[in-house]
């Protein structure tokens, strides 16, 4: 039998897909970079930066990952690559048994959509590190990247179909 919260996450899942909106009880937003991220020096050689470390608040799900790059262009997000590590242990995206790898936000967040389907449950204090790389050998790159976030409290009074 599937867990409650499945049902739940699956539910403002679709929210997202349907409609825009969202039944999250907010959105965490990975802190800012201190600054723009350089321009590569060279085609294969991209410039990479850790941007200051996520703790969640409060145990939940985090049920989307939105992510842009600032410039709003589509090239910016071909150029643009994100690293997650999850807790210091796990990654969002490997090269499978080979270990961690980044992933560009145009394949990540697509052309249009800005927003990556996810289900992860999240514990209290839990903290969450973005790396990002820009391999535009032009142009700095301004990431930013959130998460739709679904508390443990509201999931339950969703779940009573409580008044959120």
């Amino acid at each position: 039998m599937p867990h409650p919260i499945a049902d739940i996450v699956s539910m403002v899942q679709r929210q997202v897909a349907e409609m825009g909106q969202i039944g999250a009880t907010n959105i965490v937003k990975v802190p800012d970079l201190d600054a723009v991220m350089a321009v590569a020096p060279s085609a294969l050689v991209a410039t990479e930066v850790a941007a200051t470390p996520l703790v969640f608040l409060e145990s939940g799900w985090v049920i989307a990952m939105y992510g842009s790059e600032r410039s709003g262009l589509q090239a910016k997000k071909a150029s643009t690559e994100l690293r997650l590590t999850i807790n210091g242990v796990r990654e969002l995206v490997t090269y499978g048994t080979r270990g961690p790898a980044f992933a560009a936000f145009d394949a990540l967040f697509g052309a249009n959509m800005n927003w990556f389907s996810l289900m992860r449950r999240v514990a209290k204090d839990e903290v969450w590190h973005a790396r990002y790389r820009n391999f535009d050998t032009v142009a700095t790159a301004i990431p930013s990247l959130m998460f739709a976030f679904l508390s443990d409290v509201q999931a339950e009074k969703m779940a009573r179909r409580e008044r959120v």
